[in-house]
């Protein structure tokens, strides 16, 4: 499996978030975490291999956010990212 960092990074309004899930994983979860760790966000990975999510960030204010790829209830890696 593979995260990547999220592209453009800082951003505002909008960014990417490229992976890779292995088709051997069965559920796939990316997680928006703030910067105290409150999961904002849970989004559900259907399509396993090679995938992009476009965040949309309208809601969110200005600060550092973190996001994780959970596979198969366990977390794999988190990435930071920020939002201008």
């Amino acid at each position: 499996a593979q995260l990547q960092q999220n592209i453009p990074n800082p951003f505002k309004g909008k960014t990417n978030i490229q992976y890779f899930i292995p088709n051997t994983i069965k559920t796939a979860i990316l997680l928006i975490s703030d910067a105290n760790g409150r999961v904002i966000k849970e989004i559900p990975i259907t399509a396993m291999g090679e995938g992009q999510i476009e965040l949309e960030t309208s809601t969110l204010g200005v600060g550092n956010y973190f996001y994780s790829l959970l596979l198969d209830g366990q977390f794999f890696e988190t990435k930071q990212m920020i939002l201008q």
